[in-house]
């Protein structure tokens, strides 16, 4: 695995099926994703280097490091973590990585293949999160200039402050 941490046991069922959309399902992440999940860092990046003069093979190098060291310090960091893969047909389509605290669980991250966003995928998922962490709210950091600001005002998430060009927001599982 090119001297990644390994991701921990999983603490949760192997597989949960999703209500909805159609064929989703989730299961633990494995040291074997790994390439995958580089690629979806990868995309998780185009907007960002859409207008750079960087050749696709900087772009990657950079991405791989960037991956590298995100991997090693969420593992450290989210030591209550479940670090989700996303699948449609067996294949994998995204990343649901959330931090389940005693006081509060926190979307670490949601990432989509392009392909696959639009479709619903990221509210069910929202969704289901919010569900797993009941009582507690679910909490969440985005960039003020994502386009998915939008969908986490629409599932009810509040806004509870900003810093760095990142808003910081929260779902009442009473908004459920």
């Amino acid at each position: 695995m090119d001297c990644l941490a390994s991701f921990p046991s999983p603490k949760l069922s192997p597989v949960v099926q999703l209500a909805r959309p159609q064929g989703c399902r989730l299961r633990p992440a494995r040291d074997r994703d790994v390439p995958f999940l580089k690629r979806l860092y990868r995309h998780s990046r185009d907007a960002e280097f859409a207008h750079s003069n960087w050749s696709p093979e900087q772009k990657a190098a950079f991405c791989d490091m960037q991956f590298t060291f995100q991997h090693a310090d969420w593992l450290r960091r989210f030591e209550n973590g479940w670090f989700l893969v996303v699948t449609q047909r067996s294949a994998p389509i995204g990343r649901l990585y959330l931090d389940m605290g005693q006081d509060e669980a926190r979307v670490v991250d949601i990432t989509l293949l392009p392909e696959w966003r639009g479709k619903g995928i990221g509210a069910a998922l929202l969704t289901m999160a919010a569900q797993w962490a009941a009582p507690r709210p679910l909490a969440l950091q985005v960039d003020a200039i994502n386009p998915a600001w939008r969908l986490y005002t629409r599932l009810g998430f509040v806004e509870q402050g900003r810093q760095g060009g990142r808003v910081q927001m929260t779902l009442n599982p009473a908004a459920l």
